[in-house]
């Protein structure tokens, strides 16, 4: 999966270009999947079991309203097809395999050598995120987000 900086510079980017309500929520959406690991990633087996992906058709049938109407839906909705592209991208253009030993170490160093040029680039700064509660939310229903 893409950073968690790789996700809000694509967040923001799209946010300029699309009119959105809620620039925090849409945010805040695009980093839940990230803070309560693979369950919230809505992990499926494909392919005979040989494959994984993310249930976007799940999401969407359970959030297709809230998707329309909330930012935090749509900027959750977004992270998951984020990271559909990049597996695509890393594992299957790539042939990048986390089972060798080593490479999930290496992978999260080359996210740690790019982060500082993301930033600039993209122009991150930290009040870009706020904390708010999801306490009541539908979207709690999907995992015990740690935010």
């Amino acid at each position: 999966m893409a950073s968690s900086l790789i996700h809000l510079a694509i967040t923001n980017e799209l946010a300029n270009k699309i009119k959105v309500k809620d620039i925090k929520r849409l945010r805040m959406g695009s980093m839940l999947p990230d803070n309560v690991g693979p369950k919230g990633h809505l992990k499926i087996s494909i392919c005979g079991n040989h494959k994984k992906t993310y249930n976007l058709e799940y999401f969407r049938k359970k959030f297709i309203e809230l998707i329309k109407e909330d930012d935090l839906y749509l900027g959750y909705y977004l992270h998951l097809v984020q990271d559909i592209l990049y597996r695509r991208y890393v594992y299957t253009e790539h042939n990048w395999n986390p089972l060798i030993p080593g490479n999930v170490e290496r992978l999260h160093r080359d996210y740690e050598i790019c982060n500082s040029y993301v930033i600039e680039k993209y122009e991150l700064t930290k009040e870009m995120i706020e904390s708010f509660s999801i306490d009541g939310q539908a979207i709690r229903s999907l995992a015990e987000f740690n935010i």
